[in-house]
């Protein structure tokens, strides 16, 4: 049974717990209002412009193919490292073995053609040869006739001679009335010789005659002759001839290569084309030299004017921890095609790990900077006319203050405000 004592103590048990809820509920509301309370304080921070960029090249070797064709086999891809020299792809040229067969087509019919035209034109010089050892002969024969000609006339002519000689031996030695017969055989005899005489001058005429023949046959075949051997020697300069060769050999230079060789060592960066591609003329692959790796890092309108060569900058990987230097080398003056961001070039030390078109973040530094007030980025606003402000606790409550912007973190910001000092307490809003 409860004492007196005992129940009072229950009622006041009871009667206190929605106080104590209460209580309880505001300590819970008071911590996360303070939680969202940020103290401003001086402190010193590097003061670095942050950026986006990817892995580049200031060196990259742009390889073309030569002839239009059909890829037929690639031997390196991204990323490959390639030797100058190696192979990088094949094609076929359709269309080159289709010409060069039909030229081969030609070149054959040409030295058919060629090939009857040389018979012929040997047959003729051997017929050439021939008429000409008929004709030596014919006239050779003629000599030999018109000579034996002469020196039958000759003999007649010696034997009439020695005839009239003795007749008149014989003549000499008989009396005058003896003589009559014989006077009339000598008469005879003078005149069978002055008959020889004619015919022999005729006979030693026929003889020059049959020379001279025989000199103008040996002449005229000889010419005929030399006709015949300059046709055949001209057949080794035949123009057509050799316009089809050459235009097969351009053919065949074009076929031998059908297959890209690179031209410098480094690593495959682009590769264009995939068996059964059809080519033109024209870039296929592109090779980079790893010493010439730089990093092409973005900039903001606001922020190229504060970027000079020589800078310092810390590079990562995107949702990487691995970090690496390097030095501002190139500022370009022009904007990037997107035309809100301007290009620089970050000279690094070693492309060991780096791929080519890999992103990373750069902080880009200037100066240290000290004293300043750095405050987490939820702590700003920006009104809808551009204006930052931040809000400010002040004795009365809350008051929202205009403030500047200045260097930039990863997850703080600089303010810059005459209306702001150390110890100041910020809002969220």
């Amino acid at each position: 049974m409860l004492n007196k004592r005992n129940l009072i103590g229950i009622l006041m048990l009871i009667m206190s717990s929605p106080l104590f809820f209460s209580c309880g509920q505001s300590g819970k509301e008071l911590d996360t209002a303070q939680q969202e309370i940020y103290e401003v304080k001086l402190q010193s921070e590097k003061d670095y412009i942050l950026a986006s960029g990817e892995i580049a090249t200031s060196d990259e070797k742009i390889i073309f193919s030569q002839y239009s064709g059909v890829v037929e086999q690639v031997f390196k891809n991204v990323g490959d490292s390639v030797e100058k020299g190696d192979k990088l792809f094949s094609y076929t040229t359709d269309n080159e073995e289709q010409e060069k067969n039909i030229l081969q087509e030609e070149l054959e019919k040409i030295k058919a053609e060629n090939e009857y035209s040389h018979n012929v034109n040997v047959r003729n010089l051997e017929n050439a040869k021939s008429q000409k050892d008929f004709d030596v002969s014919n006239a050779q024969h003629e000599i030999d006739n018109a000579e034996a000609e002469k020196e039958s006339i000759y003999q007649k002519r010696e034997a009439a001679c020695d005839e009239a000689e003795s007749i008149l031996q014989q003549m000499s030695e008989l009396p005058e009335d003896e003589k009559s017969e014989l006077e009339s055989i000598y008469q005879q005899l003078e005149m069978e010789i002055e008959t020889l005489d004619k015919e022999y001058i005729i006979a030693e005429n026929a003889v020059e005659n049959a020379y001279s023949e025989y000199d103008n046959v040996i002449r005229e075949n000889d010419k005929l002759i030399q006709q015949m051997q300059d046709i055949i020697d001209a057949e080794k300069f035949d123009n057509k001839l050799s316009e089809c060769e050459m235009k097969i050999n351009e053919i065949q230079e074009k076929l031998n290569n059908a297959v890209v060789i690179s031209n410098s060592s480094g690593i495959i960066t682009e590769v264009n084309v995939v068996p059964g591609d059809s080519i033109q003329e024209g870039a296929a692959l592109k090779i980079a030299d790893p010493e010439s790796y730089i990093v092409t890092a973005h900039i903001n309108e606001e922020n190229i004017e504060n970027i000079i060569v020589g800078m310092n900058v810390d590079i990562s990987f995107v949702n990487s921890d691995y970090t690496f230097e390097g030095t501002v080398s190139k500022i370009y003056m022009v904007p990037d095609e997107a035309q809100d961001t301007y290009p620089i070039e970050i000279n690094i030390d070693s492309s060991e790990n780096k791929f080519i078109g890999r992103s990373v973040t750069v902080k880009i530094y200037s100066e240290d900077k000290e004293n300043i007030m750095m405050i987490p980025y939820d702590y700003l606003k920006k009104d809808t006319d551009g204006s930052i402000c931040v809000k400010k606790k002040t004795f009365d409550g809350e008051e929202e203050v205009n403030v500047k912007i200045g260097i930039k973190t990863a997850d703080k910001v600089e303010i810059i405000s005459d209306s702001i000092k150390e110890g100041d307490k910020l809002v969220k809003f």
